[in-house]
């Protein structure tokens, strides 16, 4: 009895791990080669890719951003916050009202939603990051504001 029960037993949970390997749905996902990112929102030169999302476009995004020496975002928020994980060089960012913090490769930092910020390669050195964030109701996930002044920037480093 012991035998057939071992054997039954096998054959069904074989069965079973077969179903739940086929029943999974993996999806590649291509990056996308970089491009200029538009002038109106950066200074310097900046270049972006998006590089993830989810697969129902929803939940969140990510970019590759290259930028060169002394290039550096626009004052921006992001409606749920955003992640930035630095991959190269060195940068800067700052929130507004506080001085603006070093980055460099490994750091992972967290802007909270709505929090008014910039960020951007050193005035010496590129920057690449990965930036994640997840797109509000609308599909929005960014607010874009004023250029950084050039006092700004320029303390910042």
């Amino acid at each position: 009895m012991k035998p057939n029960l071992l054997i039954t037993l096998t054959i069904a949970l074989s069965g079973g791990l077969s179903t739940a390997s086929n029943a999974q749905d993996l999806q590649l996902q291509q990056a996308k080669p970089l491009s200029n990112a538009p002038a109106s929102h950066f200074t310097g030169s900046v270049k972006v890719g998006n590089m993830f999302e989810s697969v129902d476009h929803q939940d969140y995004k990510g970019a590759v951003v290259e930028f060169s020496a002394g290039a550096y975002t626009d004052w921006h928020t992001h409606p749920k916050g955003q992640t930035l994980v630095v991959t190269r060089g060195e940068g800067r960012v700052q929130t507004e009202g506080n001085e603006a913090r070093p980055i460099k490769p490994g750091d992972r930092v967290w802007i909270p939603a709505n929090v008014r910020h910039w960020h951007g390669a050193s005035d010496s050195t590129s920057m690449t990051h990965i930036a994640i964030q997840a797109p509000d109701e609308k599909g929005q996930v960014v607010t874009w504001m004023e250029k950084v002044d050039a006092d700004t920037y320029n303390q910042a480093n």
